[in-house]
């Protein structure tokens, strides 16, 4: 079961997240103006859900689920870290855009 259940779960979360139908409703349901950004962030989002899900899976299989936590909350910090950064970003620019 081992082998196997894992191919078909990468093959089952491929299907669903890496569907571009997913990408289509990404930019269906954003405005016009952001759709290139939104192409961006979908592909940007899948590959950070590879990373996690690899290095979360990868370390799983050593001491069972207890070995995961402390990935986890790095990663949980790490991604808190550069969404603060993105948000000092746009704060930012946003002000270089009223002047």
């Amino acid at each position: 079961l081992g082998e196997s259940y894992r191919i078909a779960t990468v093959r089952l979360h491929e299907a669903i997240t890496d569907s571009y139908e997913s990408l289509f409703d990404a930019t269906k349901y954003s405005p016009k103006r952001y759709m290139g950004q939104m192409f961006g962030l979908w592909f940007l989002a899948s590959a950070i859900g590879g990373v996690l899900a690899g290095l979360l899976g990868g370390d799983a299989t050593v001491d069972g689920l207890s070995s995961v936590q402390p990935i986890f909350t790095f990663m949980i910090q790490y991604y808190a870290v550069i969404a603060l950064a993105l948000i000092i970003m746009a704060y930012f620019c946003k002000n270089k855009e009223k002047t």
